[in-house]
């Protein structure tokens, strides 16, 4: 680190691999392979493997594979986060009446493919304040599961223990059945709460209605209401 590499320059600026045979070929270079990696059609790395070239070349070629696999890995990681904190974004400031930059929403509806014509609800799932929270990455992935099998596209997490969802009225009829069973076989863990049918641009009052019906839950033994049923109760 720090050191001049002349056999490693030379590899980026050719594109190619450079074998040295010598330790005095090269000004700061071993004996070694020198092979530049390509991600994307750009240089990303050039790998440089000491030793002799006929017995490291084997190893340099793996060593460019493996990279190769790191760096499109580490893409794939990005896509994910980026993915999530735009969904995080859409429906927090649903939450919130749709504040902020407009545009901004409404182009990222669009893309989730939301339909703006008709009535959805805030859906909150909370982890019970008993559940110690060392393992709410697990937590985090059996929710998505949940989510994924019932066809509910606009999801996120929201510090330190609750889910909050966005359901189409058709999706939430399909799936209500599937996730209030879910929800009171994991009664110990979580406890869940649909709030009132709004407009997409609504979607605050179904939020708020979502948090009252979860406070109706606090002294209750049960785990899954809906803010429809509470006038009935």
């Amino acid at each position: 680190i720090g050191a001049f590499h002349e056999a490693g320059r030379r590899a980026a600026e050719a594109g190619m691999v450079i074998e040295v045979c010598g330790d005095e070929s090269f000004a700061g270079t071993q004996q070694g392979i020198n092979m530049p990696v390509y991600h994307g059609g750009r240089l990303m790395a050039v790998i440089g493997i000491t030793g002799n070239p006929d017995e490291v070349r084997q190893y340099a070629y793996l060593a460019e594979r493996i990279t190769s696999l790191l760096i499109r890995e580490q893409e794939i990681s990005a896509v994910s986060r980026s993915q999530a904190d735009q969904k995080h974004y859409v429906v927090t400031a649903l939450a919130k009446g749709g504040q902020g930059d407009r545009a901004c929403l409404i182009e990222c509806l669009k893309e989730y493919g939301v339909d703006f014509d008709s009535k959805k609800r805030f859906l909150i799932l909370r982890i019970r304040p008993g559940f110690k929270l060392t393992n709410l990455s697990l937590v985090q992935q059996r929710i998505g599961q949940l989510f994924d099998q019932a066809g509910v596209t606009l999801y996120t997490f929201c510090y330190p223990r609750e889910f909050w969802a966005v359901l189409e009225e058709k999706e939430w009829r399909r799936s209500r059945p599937l996730i209030q069973d879910w929800i009171r076989k994991n009664s110990g863990l979580l406890q869940a709460a649909a709030g009132k049918l709004e407009d997409l641009f609504g979607l605050k009052g179904s939020y708020e209605s979502a948090v009252m019906t979860m406070k109706s839950l606090e002294e209750s033994e049960d785990s899954f209401a809906v803010f429809d049923d509470l006038d009935l109760e």
